[in-house]
């Protein structure tokens, strides 16, 4: 039903400029406006009709700027072009771990691609989440900030606040994140961080008062694991793990333990693969990496699962931040891979091998040794099987977890290759042709119409 509304409501804007009010039922709808100007303006500059650019035309220049944002990232956090392919794919095809068939009832949370098409206006606020992550990491990065990195910031912010509101809130809580840790490890407080941190405040305060303030808050409350209720695992396991609790424990601490628990294992199958992003984060590569990139985009993963957990708004709103981790991981991810790789290649070739002594390489684990048997050096073979058993389980995870896209998405796939290109008279879609031809037939060429999509007629 939302379609219904963002077309009317850019057919609205698209034919009265300036923009007032873009409602026809009298009540401000100012909460979201800026994709519907975007696709108000590609239409009014193009001649293509508002339905053609919203419902077909689109994706296509926003999936392919999320895509590269992700490589962007993916490629300056792990150094490497095939970090960004990879975060890349994960960020698209890494599903959740499950082999339901349908995104609409997915056994953990893996709705974010569904959700790119549920909410367009999420689509477009994760572009702006992308370039605020790069331009915030790219100000931080150089030697010098003038007043044209910080102009262009407040413009991203304003623009990222006007494509989804609970964009900015997520990014300030990150900012937040990284400050404090950045002053207890440096002992100084980071007044770079700060100032993006004041400039994005106020972009958000420019969008958010006059367009956003009507709505409140959303109906925002502290109330943690709600989110997980829509996940199907949630459905099928808390009142059983809760019963079972209850036969040793009192009823509020069973809850309460049935509950993290029952979150721990949806949160872990909602991510999959892309838990490794936590282990990089402690682990990383601490002599090659970026640090104040990984920095950045681990405080942005921490604020985006911690606050997507930990609050409810309105109507299931806190999808909209939870889901926004998945970038951050899948570049995390990648990372991770890139200096695995690294590591294990560099050790792999240190391993002492037959004749030659131990090695002294600080790649090599402890615990590898080796045993003179008549003057020559025997390597155990177990750390190697352990390694190369270790890289197979997780690259068939990776397999697995992307297999899931192709699975639930052929049946789509399959039926968009099947449309017929023309409607027949008794065929496919006929009588929503002779409703729209009606339309045009009787209303001024510049209507809008607004129709209810939650009812037969």
């Amino acid at each position: 039903h939302d379609w219904v509304y963002l077309v009317s409501r850019a057919a609205v804007i698209k034919n009265n400029w300036p923009l007032d009010d873009p409602s026809l039922s009298g009540t401000p709808l100012q909460y979201h406006y800026f994709m519907m100007v975007h696709a108000a303006a590609v239409s009014w500059t193009t001649d293509i009709e508002i339905t053609a650019v919203m419902l077909r035309l689109i994706f296509a220049p926003l999936g392919a700027v999320l895509v590269a944002q992700a490589f962007v990232l993916g490629r300056a956090v792990s150094r490497s072009a095939w970090g960004g392919m990879m975060a890349a794919l994960m960020v698209v095809m890494v599903s959740e771990v499950s082999f339901e068939p349908s995104y609409g009832e997915p056994m953990f949370l893996g709705l974010f691609v569904r959700w790119l098409f549920v909410s367009p206006t999420f689509f477009f606020g994760m572009i702006f989440c992308g370039a605020l992550l790069i331009a915030v990491g790219e100000c931080q990065r150089r030697a010098r900030c003038d007043a044209r990195h910080y102009v262009w910031l407040l413009l991203l912010g304003t623009a990222g606040t006007g494509a989804k509101g609970t964009l900015l809130p997520v990014l300030l809580a990150a900012l937040g994140l990284w400050a404090l840790w950045r002053w207890i490890r440096e002992r100084r407080l980071p007044w770079r961080v700060i100032v993006v941190g004041i400039i994005l405040t106020v972009a958000f305060a420019i969008v958010y008062l006059p367009t956003m303030s009507a709505w409140r808050t959303g109906d925002a409350g502290f109330r943690p694991f709600h989110v997980f209720q829509l996940a199907g695992f949630w459905k099928q396991n808390l009142g059983n793990w809760t019963q079972w609790l209850a036969q040793w424990l009192p009823a509020g601490p069973a809850a309460v333990i049935a509950s993290v628990a029952c979150a721990a294992v949806v949160f872990a199958g909602t991510c999959g693969i892309r838990l490794l992003a936590l282990p990089y984060l402690l682990w990383g590569d601490l002599q090659n990496r970026d640090r104040l990139l990984v920095g950045w985009v681990g405080a942005f993963f921490v604020a985006s699962a911690g606050m997507g957990m930990l609050i409810e708004l309105n109507s299931y709103g806190e999808l909209y931040v939870i889901l926004m981790m998945r970038l951050p991981m899948a570049v995390l991810t990648a990372a991770f891979f890139v200096s695995a790789s690294r590591r294990i290649r560099a050790w792999w070739r240190e391993m002492p091998v037959a004749g030659q002594g131990l090695s002294a390489s600080p790649f090599a684990p402890t615990g590898i040794r080796a045993e003179a048997n008549g003057g020559r050096v025997r390597t155990f073979w177990l750390p190697r099987v352990a390694v190369a058993s270790g890289a197979t389980v997780l690259l068939v995870a990776l397999l697995v977890q992307s297999g899931l896209w192709w699975t639930r998405n052929q049946v789509g796939f399959g039926q968009w290759l099947r449309t017929p290109a023309d409607i027949k008279p008794d065929g496919y879609m006929r009588e929503l042709q002779e409703a729209l031809l009606w339309v045009r037939g009787n209303t001024e060429p510049n209507a809008v119409l607004v129709a209810n999509a939650c009812t037969p007629e």
